[in-house]
């Protein structure tokens, strides 16, 4: 069966992705890696909340953020041509993360002077400042950034950074990030203690996942299959994630999340056409366009209410365990859905509204499967 080409958009990449990619599949799968981290940070706060606590952690659904940073590097590969230029490449990419997550981090700070039980805690300036900077606040990725979440931005904007260094030297860059990445894996470790950053960014391998996004991208065009076949593999692919999660004598993060991941990501992308013949699953791939936000946002809402239930014996056994984690998870989702609106979209046009115009790119395709 013979398909359309699919155009691939600068939109659809990674928590900070955004705009109407006409991935449906992959925009779908951006919706669900969000919503499962939502969840899983919900549980945690409902296992400290209730005991005993009838719903138990879900640690694999942390996976999500492997999703993101697969998907991450399969779509660079498509929107980076040897016309694409560094500093237009590193504009598009900065001004899709940055304001929102600026905006985010600004208020978390405000608000932990306010009220920090609700927020964050009362953090110093610094330590605000290194958050917004996108810069490693330790030596492994457990160091987190002022809003939590914004430890993924760390790694997304290294990734993006670099692949616009490697630009100056060759386009596209694919071939030599791919080397410094793996150099900066094998030498973070030994080198950690005199440069913390590096064993930062090499800590549990997790910068191997933007790698098995470009993977994914070779095996799309190498490696046709019917497009039935794609959710079977997309599903195979997280179960994956939940047998092979924190085992003990486990592989580091990067292999033994990452690359199932790659599975799932392959998979959702090898059933395009199945999305394109749905309008109904088209319409719910929709909810991808807030994923960002839904990422970002939801750790604000899931953080106070959680201090409301603690705080609040007669709303903490009116809801039990199962209200606060269906308010929690519908509230955490519903927010992100409307900063999206309300927000995130106003703030990206306005910030590209100051950018210097430019030639409108030509957009690549996926190419037509067998």
């Amino acid at each position: 069966m013979q398909i359309a080409p699919t155009p691939v958009t600068a939109a659809s990449t990674g928590p900070g992705g955004g705009g109407k990619s006409t991935i449906h599949g992959l925009q779908a799968l951006r919706f669900f890696a969000a919503a499962i981290v939502v969840i899983t940070h919900v549980l945690n706060r409902e296992v400290n909340l209730y005991h005993p606590y009838p719903l138990p952690r879900a640690p694999w659904m942390e996976s999500g953020v492997d999703i993101f940073f697969v998907i991450s590097g399969f779509i660079m590969v498509y929107i980076i041509k040897p016309t694409t230029t560094p500093g237009a490449f590193w504009l598009q990419r900065f001004t899709r993360i940055a304001p929102f997550y600026w905006v985010a981090t600004l208020i978390a700070f405000a608000g932990g002077l306010v009220a920090p039980d609700y927020f964050f805690g009362r953090q110093g300036w610094l330590y605000a400042l290194q958050s917004l900077l996108f810069m490693p606040l330790g030596e492994n990725a457990g160091a987190h950034p002022l809003v939590s979440p914004g430890w993924t931005l760390i790694y997304e904007f290294a990734f993006y950074t670099l692949l616009a260094l490697c630009m100056l030297v060759r386009r596209p860059p694919f071939v030599l990030a791919f080397g410094l990445i793996a150099l900066n894996l094998v030498l973070g470790s030994t080198l950690a203690r005199f440069v913390p950053w590096l064993g930062y960014y090499a800590d549990d391998l997790l910068m191997l996942e933007f790698l098995f996004g470009m993977v994914v991208a070779f095996l799309v065009r190498r490696l046709p299959l019917p497009a039935w076949t794609g959710l079977p593999l997309a599903l195979l692919g997280m179960v994956l994630i939940y047998l092979l999660w924190d085992r003990p004598g486990a592989l580091p993060r990067g292999l033994q999340a990452g690359l199932p991941s790659l599975l799932v990501v392959f998979g959702v992308l090898v059933s395009e056409p199945v999305w394109q013949r749905h309008a109904w699953m088209q319409e719910v791939a929709r909810l991808g366009d807030a994923s960002y936000s839904v990422y970002i946002v939801h750790f604000f809402f899931v953080t106070a209410i959680a201090t409301v239930f603690q705080q609040n014996q007669a709303i903490h056994d009116l809801f039990g365990p199962y209200g606060y984690t269906l308010v929690s998870v519908v509230i955490g989702i519903g927010s992100g859905l409307v900063a999206h609106v309300l927000i995130e979209k106003p703030l990206l046009a306005l910030v590209r509204s100051w950018l210097p115009a430019r030639r409108p790119a030509t957009r690549a395709v996926v190419p037509a499967r067998a």
